[in-house]
């Protein structure tokens, strides 16, 4: 069977493989564009709480180098005040009140000056030779050594570490040493330590961490331990 030469010939319609309407394209923006809303904080949330435990990674590292440091004694003592009751004393030590830096890198700061309490140290993150209250990864140490009162007193600081103190370290973010900053420190009540979510650039204030120790040398005598437990029977 054979169609006719004149049988009307069927052809597709133009608009078969058309594309997308102005309107369903502006409709599909605005969809992607509720999406990159609701998944926006998330991401960013995201991407601060990274960042803020990198910071307290890199802060206990330099509170243990600093630890580690002075048991091997190749750094110097911080400020040893002498106390009855050294852990009260520890616990009680005033926060930081400089609001600038002069630091040298890995060694005691100049400024904040030492006090009758403490003593702070840099640790320089990146290498600058100084610290600075600009960068991410500079920590400034706040070392505070006590010791039970002896007779005679030891003016000497450094025969005072030679028995054995009680040690306590908060480690600081150098970029809080700044104008206007407010330093915490937590209480037997209040824990102020940073946290590890956040969702910005953290408490600049506050200690990315804090603890208590006890340093022994070799010269460290057992008089000396008794001493320092309050006297043994």
């Amino acid at each position: 069977m054979f169609l006719k030469k004149n049988s009307p010939k069927i052809h597709a319609s133009p608009h078969a493989q058309g594309g997308f309407t102005i309107v369903e394209s502006l409709l599909a923006i605005f969809v992607v564009g509720i999406l990159l809303v609701a998944i926006g904080p998330v991401l960013g949330f995201s991407a601060a709480t990274r960042f803020q435990a990198r910071r307290i990674e890199l802060g206990s590292q330099a509170g243990r180098s600093y630890l580690e440091a002075l048991r091997s004694r190749s750094i110097p003592p911080p400020f040893i005040a002498t106390s009855s009751t050294p852990e009260e004393a520890l616990r009680n030590v005033p926060v930081p009140t400089g609001t600038t830096l002069n630091c040298d890198a890995n060694s005691y700061c100049t400024t904040p000056a030492q006090t009758s309490t403490s003593s702070f140290f840099c640790v320089d993150g990146n290498n600058d030779g100084k610290c600075t209250n600009d960068q991410f990864n500079d920590f400034i140490i706040q070392a505070s050594g006590v010791q039970r009162p002896s007779n005679p007193p030891i003016t000497d600081n450094v025969l005072r570490a030679d028995r054995g103190y009680f040690l306590g370290i908060r480690v600081y973010r150098a970029d809080g040493f700044k104008p206007g900053s407010a330093f915490q420190r937590s209480t037997d009540t209040i824990r102020a330590q940073a946290k590890l979510t956040t969702g910005g650039l953290g408490n600049r204030n506050a200690p990315i961490m804090e603890f208590t120790t006890e340093i022994t040398t070799s010269s460290t005598s057992y008089s000396d331990i008794c001493r320092r437990l309050g006297g043994c029977q």
